[in-house]
């Protein structure tokens, strides 16, 4: 449900990988996170849960996604909710966080990029004193480093940014990332081994975005040439 305050110019009906859910994600060593943000998600009313989630990690860690599976838990439960993905051409105007105070679950997705923008920075840190003030909003924000290590013209926004809880994403080792490879080749209709996924893990770029691209490609490949992917033809294509 939309909350009537919110602005009438953004839409809330996000299009959202549908793959990138709860059920899909492997745990690891994060399980406390993924506590914590389901918990957010069921009891956004809770004033005893804090209203700012900070969760920091390196690229493929996984931050995107859990930003999205909470956006599609909060969906499902018919909860006010918006995710908006960042990157380094701030494609959006800093307006855009002009009453989502109003929000029950808000999801900013790699604040890192706001880094050379004082305009992004003073309206996100004017929205965490809004949101501090009027309660209603969860904000969670994901950035690849922790707070503190955020090069912000405006300083102040560090230390709104440490009035939540912090989390950091720990990479998942080689048998981890073998199921969420496995899972995400599921979900793509590619046919491949434990033996070659392995493979793939122990020899190309070990963060997930990199290992998807991967399997993409050698998805592309094997139908280009009618070949099944295998040790040697990963080999091959990947030039390993």
């Amino acid at each position: 449900m939309v909350d009537e305050q919110l602005p009438k110019q953004i839409s809330l009906d996000v299009d959202l990988p549908d793959e990138q859910t709860f059920d899909s994600l492997v745990v690891g060593d994060n399980s406390l996170i993924y506590q914590h943000c389901g918990l957010l998600v069921e009891q956004s009313e809770s004033t005893e849960l804090p209203f700012l989630t900070y969760i920091s990690g390196g690229a493929g860690t996984g931050k995107s996604h859990l930003l999205v599976a909470m956006s599609h838990n909060a969906a499902q439960q018919q909860k006010s909710h918006f995710y908006l993905a960042l990157d380094a051409t701030l494609p959006y105007p800093h307006t855009i966080l002009d009453g989502m105070e109003n929000i029950q679950l808000l999801c900013i997705d790699n604040i890192q990029h706001i880094q050379h923008s004082k305009d992004w920075q003073r309206a996100l840190f004017d929205l965490i004193n809004r949101i501090r003030e009027t309660q209603v909003c969860k904000l969670v924000v994901s950035c690849d480093r922790g707070p503190k290590q955020l090069q912000f013209e405006l300083a102040d926004l560090v230390s709104r940014l440490a009035w939540g809880i912090s989390f950091s994403l720990t990479p998942l080792d080689n048998l981890d990332a073998c199921e969420a490879l496995n899972i995400k080749a599921k979900q793509r209709g590619i046919s491949i081994s434990r033996e070659s996924l392995q493979f793939l893990i122990s020899h190309a770029k070990r963060d997930m975005h990199s290992l998807v691209a991967a399997l993409d490609e050698l998805q592309f490949q094997g139908i280009q040439e009618k070949r099944k992917i295998s040790i040697p033809f990963i080999k091959q294509v990947l030039d390993l």
